[in-house]
């Protein structure tokens, strides 16, 4: 298990080729909550319920079956604000 930095991810694969890597949740949730405020979104995020609701499914797809994924994450762009799909496409 890692988070998301990427030399620690590569470094992995090359040590253990067979192996699976996980991401951990928390930092997958933090990774989201940066782009947020990366992309000025922080305030739209603390003022409007349904926004915040629709982020954190973003988080959520995690703990679906990987071949469910691509199907959800097609749902829920669809009402996600233009500047929230840019990031995550």
């Amino acid at each position: 298990m890692t988070d998301l930095e990427l030399g620690a991810i590569n470094a992995s694969k090359s040590e253990f080729p067979d192996s699976r890597n996980t991401v951990c949740f928390f930092h997958l949730s933090q990774c989201v909550w940066k782009e947020i405020q990366t992309t000025g979104l922080a305030a739209l995020y603390g003022n409007d319920e349904g926004f915040s609701l629709k982020m954190r499914h973003l988080s959520a797809l995690a703990v679906l079956p990987a071949n469910e994924i691509p199907h959800a994450l097609r749902e829920l762009k669809v009402h996600l604000p233009d500047e929230v799909r840019e990031v995550i496409n």
